[in-house]
């Protein structure tokens, strides 16, 4: 799915203070194609996300968005 590196992670859990997560889309942005959303998130119980379990830390990503976010680092 996605790669989230190590100086990425220790990021995360910085920035997220005692928010368990981030939830990663994209969404249409107009004539520049695609935006990234971004959001920490405490709740990851979207029904339709697919979410990666890094045991002190989750990445959820919106189903419409997986397949583009493959691969990603």
């Amino acid at each position: 799915m996605i790669e989230v590196t190590d100086e990425a992670y220790e990021k995360l859990l910085e920035r997220a203070g005692d928010r368990g997560g981030v939830r990663i889309a994209l969404k249409p942005g107009g004539c520049a194609g695609f935006e990234y959303k971004f959001d920490y998130i405490d709740d990851l119980s979207e029904p339709d996300d697919f979410v990666m379990d890094f045991v002190t830390f989750k990445v959820a990503i919106d189903r419409m968005s997986i397949n583009m976010l493959d691969g990603a680092t």
